[in-house]
């Protein structure tokens, strides 16, 4: 993660894993590979990735032209407590189920 940070991109943590070819960059193929909907969420108080899914999303969305990509931030949450809050069932699960019904294939 410090490697990304340091450089502004996705890039591979060590080029010694090579046999798995992993790009140089991870978005520079990014129009070749059909990507499904996308939904980004974090919350407003993620202080272990700030901004990181909303700059994804930013870049997915606007960069790349991938439309079928959405951000959601969620008022109160931190990194975990999206997945596992107090009150993450009722709050941000319905958001989930939501989306999945809006994108799921006939």
């Amino acid at each position: 993660i410090l490697k990304m940070v340091k450089n502004d991109q996705a890039l591979p943590y060590d080029r010694k894993f090579e046999k798995a070819q992993l790009p140089e960059e991870y978005l520079n193929n990014i129009k070749n590979v059909q990507v499904p909907p996308l939904l980004l969420v974090s919350g407003d108080k993620n202080k272990i990735f700030p901004g990181a899914n909303k700059i994804t999303h930013e870049r997915l969305s606007h960069e790349f032209s991938l439309e079928n990509t959405e951000y959601q931030e969620f008022k109160g949450y931190g990194h975990q407590d999206i997945l596992m809050g107090k009150r993450c069932s009722n709050e941000v699960f319905p958001y989930f189920v939501k989306f999945l019904n809006e994108h799921k294939r006939s």
